[in-house]
């Protein structure tokens, strides 16, 4: 690349095809540069920008942006980031451009081994960090997926004669709608928190542009059991979503269905098939990607405000208003209210014998090494660099961790901006508990509070205190079970338009 001195930023609206072209050239596999993409934004609503970097009147870097007007807001969303230097010029061409637009939400996504890919240009609304998943296609077909699971239901899906279709016709889109909405019930059912809604618009949007198909897997009925959306490019395909019937959960139609479509992909000369993201606190997605045998890149997505914050609040109430005024009235205050539980040390019940079950104190370095290992438990590492303290304790299994539980004194309990149950000397509060997927229902939760007691006494602590939300009635019964009692009520109020933080705390367990 030219001396980063030379070059000089630049936004175009809605840029000619061959500009795209250009750059998708040197691309082949990055699926956000198309002419076919670029389509598809502009019948989105989206005004298309190309962001680049010139040396002169050539185009040395660039990427493709979607931007939108609203009568509220105005967005820019990057969807791939080219790789830059933090003190690359694109950054303050970058800002200069969203001045000159209005920009009030940018969002910036990069997917990069590079430590810092994207340097901050405004307070941070929202961030996400994940893996994305891919698999390297060449001239021999894909090797059988690295997962035994995977590979039974594939065995599975060929006895009982499962197909591999594709197509482009608008009349897959309401098929696929129907196996997304049967994978988003099926997920909701576990307990998962995801998106509810299946926009058919972008299906059919994506399509007329040409940037995207379906591929299904039939019976021999010809019904449909599964079906994935690409995006495509030159050299990539993207697993943009996909949904099972429960019939083909039982046949093996998903697993087939992603690699089957690897080998057709193949003989089309696409290189790298992205089987799509994941965070990881998603344990069962990860596993489910990675057991194809796949490479892994991180990811990160930020989205930043370009607006003063008392801006925002005024849109945010303006939106509410117009569409739902008394959602306005309760956006002032609410109220979040905790059950307290409560014992005395001596008095909670000795943990059964568990000899496979082992309370560790755990300390920073401790925690770090064990959430990298079981990356669900990642909450419990960040919560080092939001507290100035470690009351973390760890409950394995051998070496593997099942369940953390903060064991927070009244000493450091002072420490904290935000209070529920003032914890007083010779008190402790358990909190901030997490158990594995892989172990909930075994009555871990209340063997470890148990144990915590029994520590606890041997720390001459007179009293245990827990709190729990008045809806998490799992955690009720764990905490009953253990031996703790009703208390009271904890009732924390909020205004989510004018603060994030509490603005009053009632207490009524004391």
């Amino acid at each position: 690349m030219p001396n980063s001195a030379k070059l000089r930023f630049k936004l175009i609206q809605f840029p000619n095809e061959d500009l795209v072209r250009e750059l998708a050239a040197r691309d082949p596999e990055n699926l956000f540069i198309t002419p076919a993409f670029m389509q598809g934004m502009t019948l989105r609503d989206f005004v298309p920008c190309l962001l680049g970097l010139w040396d002169g009147d050539k185009l040395v870097q660039g990427c493709l942006a979607a931007y939108k007007a609203g009568n509220l807001s105005r967005s820019l969303d990057i969807r791939l980031l080219p790789d830059l230097p933090s003190d690359s010029p694109f950054w303050p061409g970058l800002l200069a451009a969203c001045r000159r637009l209005g920009v009030w939400d940018l969002s910036v996504c990069a997917v990069t081994q590079r430590p810092d890919p994207i340097p901050e240009v405004g307070p941070v609304t929202s961030a996400e960090s994940g893996t994305e998943f891919y698999l390297r296609l060449g001239a021999d077909p894909p090797p059988v997926p690295s997962s035994s699971n995977h590979r039974r239901s594939i065995a599975k899906a060929l006895k009982n004669g499962l197909t591999l279709h594709r197509t482009t016709a608008l009349s897959a889109i309401p098929v696929h709608a129907a196996m997304m909405e049967a994978s988003i019930d099926r997920r909701s059912a576990r307990g998962e928190d995801i998106p509810g809604h299946v926009q058919e618009h972008y299906y059919r949007n994506m399509l007329q542009a040409g940037a995207g198909e379906f591929f299904q897997v039939q019976d021999k009925e010809g019904k449909v059991l599964s079906s994935l959306f690409f995006l495509r490019s030159k050299g990539a395909a993207y697993y943009q979503s996909a949904g099972t019937s429960p019939e083909g959960m039982s046949l093996g139609a998903s697993p087939f269905l992603i690699w089957n479509a690897a080998d057709v992909l193949r003989k089309e000369g696409v290189t790298k098939y992205c089987l799509g993201g994941s965070t990881l606190d998603n344990t069962g997605l990860v596993r489910f990607k990675s057991g194809f045998g796949s490479m892994e890149e991180p990811f990160k997505t930020i989205r930043f405000s370009m607006v003063h914050p008392l801006k925002r609040k005024m849109r945010t109430m303006l939106k509410m208003l117009t569409s739902d005024p008394m959602s306005l009235v309760r956006g002032f205050f609410f109220i979040d209210k905790y059950l307290v539980y409560a014992a005395d040390a001596k008095t909670v019940p000795a943990p059964e014998a568990r000899p496979e079950l082992v309370l560790e104190r755990l300390s920073n370095e401790r925690i770090i090494e064990l959430c990298s290992k079981y990356p669900e438990f990642h909450r419990q590492a960040e919560r080092l660099a939001e507290f100035p303290f470690n009351d973390a304790w760890g409950l394995l299994a051998g070496e593997e961790l099942v369940h953390v539980s903060w064991m927070v004194t009244a000493e450091h309990d002072r420490l904290c901006a935000e209070r529920a149950v003032l914890v007083g000397h010779g008190e402790v509060e358990i909190t901030h508990c997490f158990t594995s997927d892989a172990h909930r229902g075994k009555g871990i939760y209340s063997h470890a509070i148990r144990l915590l007691c029994q520590q606890a006494r041997e720390m001459g602590v007179t009293r245990v205190m827990m709190t729990t939300h008045q809806t998490n009635v799992a955690s009720q019964r764990g905490i009953e079970k253990a031996g703790l009692s009703f208390m009271g009520m904890v009732r924390q109020i909020r205004s989510p338009l004018l603060s994030s933080s509490i603005l009053f705390t009632l207490r009524g367990h004391r």
